[in-house]
């Protein structure tokens, strides 16, 4: 049986978390010699064919916010407070035919080679493809929702998901896995003290330590 053929491959930056902790914008952090919303976005324009940032409205009327991304194309939520699933709920309907390379502003260490590895392994005859790990001890799976594509397939059960008040993506995620649709790689722990490169930096104190390149 010979597979399905991709669908167009779009990118969705998430910058729509309150960064509550982080104490202002993690967007607007600069790890790479630019704010870290331009640097996801030149990342994944690399392997997508157009790049979106995820947002939420009220992010567009600040106006550091609006300087630094006005100029790039945006995706508002338009499932406010559930977290993650709103921009990519938002982001497959404005597209319903596209798949989705996404990733959070909030992870510094991922690089092109990380996301090369991602698309090349990407099975375009599940539902999603993601980083992830098994913890034996609590016989459970981990994925990173953060750092995934998403195929189209995807829309009608994030829907689903959405209206019955089921909104965390890692058990969707771990649904989708119990269903044989999910297509796992091995997570990568290449930085110090064997963390993963996926790894988000969400305090001053984390932002202050990051390993620098």
């Amino acid at each position: 049986m010979k597979p399905n053929k991709p669908h167009l491959l779009n990118g969705l930056v998430l910058l729509g978390g309150h960064s509550n902790r982080m104490g202002r914008d993690k967007a607007l952090l600069n790890y790479h010699g630019s704010r870290q919303g331009h640097y996801c976005h030149t990342l994944l324009a690399l392997f997508c064919e157009q790049v979106y940032l995820s947002c939420r409205s009220e992010q567009l009327a600040v106006p550091e916010f609006n300087r630094a991304f006005g100029a790039l194309p945006c995706i508002p939520d338009a499932f406010p407070a559930i977290g993650p699933l709103a921009g990519i709920l938002s982001a497959m309907q404005s597209h319903p035919e596209s798949a989705w390379l996404v990733l959070a502003c909030d992870m510094p260490d991922v690089d092109s080679s990380l996301i090369k590895r991602l698309v090349e392994a990407r099975n375009p005859d599940k539902f999603a493809t993601v980083f992830g790990y098994s913890a034996v001890e609590r016989d459970k799976l981990f994925v990173e929702p953060m750092c995934a594509i998403y195929e189209p397939a995807c829309l009608p059960r994030f829907l689903q998901a959405y209206h019955q008040g089921h909104t965390g993506l890692q058990a969707l995620l771990r649904s989708f896995h119990a269903e044989a649709q999910l297509e796992v790689l091995p997570e990568p722990m290449s930085l110090p003290g064997a963390q993963s490169v996926l790894q988000s930096v969400n305090t001053p104190e984390e932002a202050s330590h990051w390993r620098k390149p």
